[in-house]
């Protein structure tokens, strides 16, 4: 768990550098179930002052998917 907060932090000022107006982060390994399959995947929520345009979100989303070596990524912007 220590190691995923870390991970957390380090991704959270990673972004803030690239957008100052982000106010929260978050990032948690998750299961996904379904009929007869467990997916492993990655939830993430950002909180941002203004408005993350969808160009941006893109971007971000990409550039977290190689960051975390994550398969699959749900994301949700707030703000």
């Amino acid at each position: 768990m220590n190691s995923q907060n870390s991970l957390s932090k380090q991704i959270f000022y990673e972004l803030k550098i690239q957008y100052p107006s982000i106010q929260s982060f978050v990032l948690q390994r998750a299961v996904k179930n379904t009929e007869g399959n467990e997916t492993r995947l990655w939830i993430c929520n950002i909180k941002s002052k203004t408005k993350i345009e969808e160009k941006e979100k893109k971007r971000i989303e990409e550039w977290l998917k190689v960051r975390i070596k994550a398969i699959e990524l749900i994301i949700n912007f707030e703000g």
